[in-house]
């Protein structure tokens, strides 16, 4: 048996600032924990990771350059693990916590093994890489994927047809527009409430610009959560500033698996796959980028997720 790997165990480089939280759901007995907290150092050229534990925490490392790109705090009540990934982009080229989480899924398996078999994990992890198909989407190419800007103003540009906004509406069960009222789709709504300054992400003002009947609020997130009690500061600021308005509706948009917790309670949530499956209606099919949204936000998702083995 090896000894014990320590941090001085290896020549490595600390986690990055440039690094995205999230949270992995796998089953760890007791008995591959203790496993776990050998650590490991490589041996030969194949063998290509280096982790060491500390308290609760396991700390994994690419044998080659050092860099680190886990750290896993572990929680074995609940089985639910709080991951920090490196986000380096000359360090480590992954983007996608979706891939990210069976990608450490799957290597834990192979180090919670008595006797860790690096060589056919190094020759799983190759044959992976040629075998993964890969889309690569327009977002991707420009890097915007998990940038909320400029989704949100494709988002809104999507809602200047009625139709298909109204199809959005009836997802969160709000009242459609009718075909007699005029709307106005705002991207970047700024408004300064109390010596607040505020931004909402879209909002659509119905009839009347200046006196509108109606308004809507949207809210969209892709990894991030809200800030401190932004829907709540939302909602009371629109509440008061169009509370001539006989409508106010308010909707939070997130990818698939982002944690959801919301401030207000006014505000009505849908996620990317609900909006992406109107994207594939016959009508809608067409529109500029929808093939690349339900690429990279449906279809890559339920790939990565179906290699992800469920935790009882």
């Amino acid at each position: 048996m090896q000894p014990i790997a320590t941090k001085d165990s290896w020549e490595i480089v600390s986690m990055p600032r440039e690094n995205e939280e999230f949270i992995l759901k796998k089953v760890i007995t007791k008995q591959q924990y203790e496993v776990l907290k050998r650590g490991h150092v490589p041996r030969e050229m194949e063998d290509k990771w280096f982790w060491y534990f500390e308290e609760d925490t396991i700390y994994i490392h690419r044998s080659w350059t050092g860099y680190c790109v886990y750290i896993v705090n572990f929680n074995l009540e609940t089985h639910t693990h709080k991951i920090v990934v490196n986000r380096d982009s000359e360090q480590y080229k992954c983007t996608s916590i979706e891939e990210d989480r069976y990608k450490l899924d799957d290597l834990l398996n192979w180090f919670v093994e008595e006797d860790y078999d690096y060589y056919n994990e190094w020759l799983s992890e190759t044959v992976n890489m040629f075998n993964v198909e890969k889309i690569e989407t327009v977002f991707e190419i420009l890097g915007i994927e998990n940038k909320e800007l400029p989704i949100s103003n494709l988002l809104a540009w999507y809602f200047e047809d009625r139709e298909f906004l109204n199809k959005v509406l009836k997802l969160a069960d709000i009242r459609e527009i009718s075909k007699e009222e005029s709307y106005e789709v705002r991207r970047e709504y700024h408004i300064v409430h109390n010596g607040q300054k505020m931004c909402m992400d879209i909002l659509i003002r119905i009839g009347d610009v200046d006196k509108p009947s109606r308004v809507i609020c949207i809210e969209n997130k892709i990894n991030s959560e809200e800030g401190n009690m932004q829907t709540k500061n939302y909602y009371d600021t629109l509440e008061e500033i169009f509370r001539e308005s006989k409508e106010r509706d308010y909707i939070y948009l997130t990818k698939n698996n982002s944690s959801v917790n919301i401030s207000s309670g006014h505000f009505i949530h849908i996620k990317y796959r609900d909006v992406g499956e109107i994207l594939r209606e016959e009508k809608f099919r067409e529109y500029r980028y929808a093939a690349d949204f339900c690429e990279y936000y449906i279809d890559r998702e339920e790939r990565e997720f179906s290699k992800t083995p469920s935790v009882p």
